[in-house]
């Protein structure tokens, strides 16, 4: 069956390969939403493989009344889509980003919402939310609603807990959508240009810190091309955090092939979705498949350490640690919550399992791709 379908997010990291899997489809007719001129040729380049035909940018901003369209544009999508998917979202963690966090995860969700409202053909909207809307509970969490009196780590979590209650209340035949961490593509490990996002940000986070005990990045990798795997380099870099903190992550692949199953679902409206890994990886296991790859050693984690435990020191990569890793700090020195998954299960879509082998690759690319430098 033909689907027109709007997309908010599809220059974003899951909106890139969720687009290219929707694509495949030559069914399948998508609007994409695009900011700025930037955006606009970012789109046309990274999907020029399928029929351009079936490729429409429109201009647009999630932030502006309506998305800032224009009449003609309103009038065309009312009568057009079928199917909504808004992934645009903002993800910082650090609270110097609240204004933004709110105007786009909070405002631009209910633009989204108001202006979804008029589609006449709508049947179904899929909002990408997250798996941390949770907070910092540590119990159950439900594939539905979370408690009022929820307490939350930071902007984002509480912008899209925000962001759930909004769909939740429209009259939009809604599915909401809650990845945990993501990463790259299991296979080749690809997380295309993600730098500082997600779990990337806290192995960038960790690796600029180490490099504070070299002269400067270009002499530690000189060093690293000469060292061996057995002889790693010996550094002295406390980090705050719990090696037996467990991280729930997901490669991207796993969490589209989740998202087109849910899809695929005949029974899926007014339904949450928790898309989590069955298999958690401990920070302990993270770091050490970190440390391998750098070909260092003498990286710990110190739970109960404070700012106040470094001060007197004169280890400028324990200074510079602490303050790089200070958003990630609620997450690092307790287990993952125990979400319920009842809803994922009954989809009974083959799922990529999390191990330290899958990690590694992971982050050998993002190290090749990123971090190195020749």
């Amino acid at each position: 069956m033909k689907k027109n379908i709007f997309i908010t997010g599809g220059n974003g990291f899951l909106g890139r390969f969720l687009v290219h899997a929707l694509l495949k489809d030559t069914n399948n007719t998508l609007y994409l939403l695009a900011r700025s001129q930037t955006t606009e040729e970012y789109l046309i380049d990274e999907f020029a493989w399928a029929d351009v035909k079936r490729i429409h940018i429109i201009r647009g901003d999630i932030t502006l009344p309506r998305l800032g369209l224009k009449t003609n544009s309103c009038r065309r999508l009312t009568t057009t889509i079928d199917e909504i998917w808004h992934t645009a979202a903002a993800t910082q963690f650090g609270d110097r980003y609240k204004t933004i966090i709110q105007a786009t995860n909070v405002g631009g969700t209910e633009n989204v919402l108001g202006l979804s409202s008029s589609f006449k053909r709508l049947r179904n909207f899929y909002y990408l939310s997250t798996a941390y809307v949770c907070g910092s509970g540590r119990g159950n969490v439900p594939e539905g609603p979370v408690p009022k009196n929820t307490t939350f780590n930071n902007a984002y979590e509480k912008s899209k807990y925000d962001a759930e209650c909004l769909v939740r209340k429209s009259r939009l035949p809604f599915t909401i959508i809650r990845p945990t961490i993501l990463t790259g593509e299991s296979r080749t490990g690809d997380a295309r240009s993600e730098r500082s996002r997600m779990v990337y940000g806290f192995v960038l986070a960790i690796y600029q810190s180490m490099l504070r005990l070299f002269r400067d990045e270009i002499e530690f990798w000189k060093r690293w091309e000469k060292r061996g795997e057995s002889d790693p380099f010996k550094i002295d870099l406390r980090l705050f955090g719990s090696p037996s903190a467990t991280k729930n992550l997901i490669t991207v692949d796993d969490a589209v092939n989740v998202c087109l199953a849910i899809r695929g679902s005949h029974d899926k409206v007014g339904k949450t979705f928790n898309v989590v890994n069955e298999h958690c990886i401990s920070l302990g296991t993270m770091l050490e498949v970190l440390q391998g790859l750098l070909k260092v050693g003498g990286i710990t984690f110190k739970p109960g350490m404070s700012f106040a435990d470094i001060r007197g020191t004169k280890n400028p990569a324990e200074h510079f640690a602490y303050k790089a890793t200070m958003p990630f700090h609620p997450y690092v020195t307790v287990p993952e919550p125990r979400w319920i998954t009842d809803n994922v299960k009954q989809l009974g879509v083959e799922r990529i399992r999390m191990c330290p082998e899958l990690f590694s690759l992971l982050i050998r690319h993002y190290m090749y791709t990123h971090l190195l430098v020749h």
